[in-house]
């Protein structure tokens, strides 16, 4: 088994070269201290599989701990891109048990092919099924939804604000019949967090497209930095966060937040696409005071939401965010710019996150 050529190259260049600079990076290092739960060992293990001298399977343990953030592919002198190696390595491997995309279920709603990899690994079966069932990773049954022929965009809340976030979804609404837009609403997952758990690029497309087909070519607008990332990258639609949306209409903005305010940058909207200064002009906009949190921007640290973390090692995933927390000295209110950090944050820390479409 070989992974992609550049992931091979790249891959092959941090095994000789071993310098480790990606450890001071790593949140999940941060928290443990271990070797073994550092880039630079991901990638050892995963080079002992490929040249099999280790179990592939046993050492998922390890590669679930990873959370995606890239945070150590700014660290590292060469750039080796470790969180897309460890995607690439998971695919290969769950392909090799499952060789057709899951598409069908059976007619008690399983697929046999499939056992062998998901007792070996502790695959979240249920959740699994969940997307494929309902389009949605938490139980939900998918509401009806229609398209608006004349709509300016489409507002694509995802599972977490759509399900869990009463708030922010609540806050785009209003956003939108601020500056007047008309929009569709589709009410679905990105299936992005298919992804940590093997499936490849292709198959959460197949999946995605089979449930909506009709979205190609459709402008959207998401207040997720993790459906941004995943709907512009790998279903290759037109994307927009919801951020540039307000910062298209910030002369619309009043003037009225007191107080401090520090943003935290979402990994995928912050290190995958450099989307940093908009956010902070929003803000300043609304009269509050921007303080920065000691890490930002590139920096910035992550919330520990990414990957799969949090199905297997959730009080890892509970300490990575408390760590976060420690960088707000100044303890101003907590701002971000994605569904699921904002939930992740209140979900595992005693403060509380709001996203920035709150403040508008």
């Amino acid at each position: 088994m070989k992974l992609d050529k550049k992931h091979q190259h790249q891959l092959k260049l941090c095994i000789s070269t071993r310098c480790n600079f990606c450890r001071r990076a790593c949140p999940i290092y941060e928290v443990s201290g271990m070797e073994f739960d550092s880039p630079r060992a991901w990638l050892e293990v995963i080079n002992e599989a490929i040249e099999g001298r280790v179990d592939s399977l046993e050492i998922m343990s390890l590669l679930n701990k990873c959370t995606l953030c890239r945070k150590c592919v700014g660290a590292c002198p060469h750039g080796i891109e470790t969180p897309e190696i460890i995607l690439d390595f998971k695919s290969r491997i769950r392909g090799e048990y499952i060789p057709e995309p899951i598409e069908i279920l059976d007619k008690k709603g399983e697929i046999e092919v499939d056992r062998e990899y998901r007792i070996k690994v502790a695959y979240p079966w249920i959740y699994v099924k969940n997307f494929i069932l309902n389009a949605n990773p938490l139980g939900e049954k998918p509401k009806k939804e229609g398209l608006i022929a004349d709509a300016d965009f489409v507002f694509f809340p995802g599972c977490i604000t759509n399900y869990k976030d009463k708030e922010v979804y609540e806050a785009c609404v209003k956003f939108f019949k601020k500056v007047g837009a008309k929009y569709s609403v589709i009410n679905a997952c990105c299936y992005s967090e298919l992804k940590p758990l093997g499936f490849s690029v292709d198959e959460i497309r197949r999946l995605f497209e089979k449930r909506h087909p009709h979205l190609r070519g459709m402008k959207i607008v998401t207040p997720c930095a993790g459906c941004y990332h995943t709907l512009k990258e790998d279903h290759k639609l037109n994307v927009m966060h919801i951020s540039e949306l307000i910062y298209q209409h910030k002369n619309k903005i009043k003037r009225g937040i007191e107080g401090e305010v520090t943003l935290h940058d979402p990994c995928k909207l912050g290190r995958y696409h450099g989307k940093f200064q908009q956010s902070r002009e929003i803000i300043q906009q609304t009269g509050a005071k921007l303080v920065e949190l000691r890490q930002n921007k590139k920096e910035s640290h992550c919330c520990g939401g990414g990957g799969s973390l949090k199905y297997y090692y959730p009080q890892m995933q509970e300490n990575v965010c408390e760590n976060l927390i420690k960088l707000n000295e100044k303890k101003a209110t907590i701002v971000t710019n994605c569904s699921y950090c904002k939930q992740t944050i209140n979900k595992n820390t005693k403060q509380k996150a709001k996203h920035l479409i709150e403040l508008i």
